[in-house]
């Protein structure tokens, strides 16, 4: 069977079953929210193209919430090592998020294993 030029492929391993990844993860949403409180109106803007085409979008959220999704990642990605990253993550942003104060360290990530790939390997730090 041959592949469809148009389809679609996970921009990570080029897997072919796309799901829905918020760009924002729905949980900062939620926590932005609470920052805001309940007058927090959003904003989505995004800018796309060439710079020479200078094209953008905005529109207000779809509720009072942060939300951008895109289907550029399979469903095993974006449930697996994805929602890893993103469960790691969160108990060091939530509070950063909240303005309360937070020390990071590079031996504490290489203690736990954060330095590296999706699989361990390397030596780079990976950004949330």
């Amino acid at each position: 069977m041959e592949e469809d030029p148009g389809e679609r492929r996970c921009v990570f391993c080029g897997g072919a079953r796309m799901s829905r990844e918020h760009a924002i993860p729905q949980w900062v949403g939620e926590v932005l929210h609470g920052a805001a409180g309940e007058s927090g109106d959003w904003t989505t803007w995004y800018a796309f193209g060439t710079l020479s085409e200078n094209c953008e979008r905005r529109h207000p959220a779809e509720s009072n919430r942060p939300t951008v999704v895109v289907k550029r990642v399979c469903r095993d990605c974006n449930s697996g090592w994805m929602a890893d990253v993103e469960g790691e993550a969160k108990p060091i942003l939530e509070p950063m998020i909240n303005g309360k104060p937070c020390t990071l360290s590079l031996e504490r990530s290489a203690e736990r294993g954060d330095l590296g790939d999706q699989d361990g390997h390397g030596a780079g730090v990976h950004a949330f």
